[in-house]
């Protein structure tokens, strides 16, 4: 005769690994829809960045240079070989 609680025991881990397989595949999907939108809003960002008419030069916190704009270089030419991490005030 078949032991019940072992047939029980089985039939929670089966469910639980179901489940565990469920969640990983939500936070999967999650993951790669925002990685998509990420793209999505750097495409934009650097679209409208080009598009502009003015010289625009980005930088982070600590003031150095994370991006310049095609107009940006064709006024103060290629800065972006002064330095490895060259910032605003090496401009």
């Amino acid at each position: 005769m078949k032991n019940p609680r072992l047939i029980a025991t089985a039939i929670s881990t089966q469910q639980t690994l179901v489940k565990r397989a469920h969640v990983r595949r939500e936070s999967q999907d999650r993951e790669d829809r925002s990685a998509n939108e990420l793209g999505t809003s750097v495409v934009a960002m650097h679209a409208t960045l080009e598009c502009t008419t003015d010289a625009i030069v980005i930088t982070d916190e600590e003031n150095r240079v994370t991006q310049l704009n095609q107009k940006f270089t064709k006024l103060w030419g290629n800065v972006a070989l002064l330095a490895d991490s060259p910032t605003v005030f090496d401009l």
